[in-house]
């Protein structure tokens, strides 16, 4: 476990963490961590996810935006982590699909609601 020095604390990771929270609750906000996931075949990002460091070194493959209604004002990153052809392709964006073509290449996306007509989608915001 690693241990984190915070001015006046020596403490691991996971009480650090504890005391981060009960900081925050006491303060009256949530915090809001979304961890990293490593994948290397096609994915559909869930609500547990907020970096998708997509490898396609063994084949190109898509990672699926889900529902953007359910998903309301929340913003996803993809980030391309293999050199060499395979692409990473990130589906059901608005004006068409992102295609990362080349290594560490990134696309961000957030829901949000269009107008005329009102609907729900992701737009690229990087």
């Amino acid at each position: 476990m690693t241990q984190w020095i915070w001015p006046g604390i020596d403490a691991t990771d996971t009480q650090q963490d504890q005391a981060f929270r009960r900081l925050q609750g006491a303060l009256g906000r949530v915090p809001v961590f979304y961890p990293d996931r490593l994948v290397a075949v096609a994915t559909t990002i869930t609500t547990a996810d907020g970096v998708v460091l997509a490898d396609a070194t063994s084949a190109p493959f898509t990672v699926t935006l889900p529902t953007a209604s359910l998903y309301y004002g929340r913003r996803f990153t993809v980030v391309r982590m293999n050199g060499g052809a395979n692409a990473v392709t990130i589906a059901a964006v608005l004006g068409g699909n992102i295609v990362l073509g080349a290594q560490y290449n990134r696309g961000t996306v957030q829901s949000c609601l269009t107008t005329a007509p009102a609907t729900f989608t992701w737009i690229q915001v990087d």
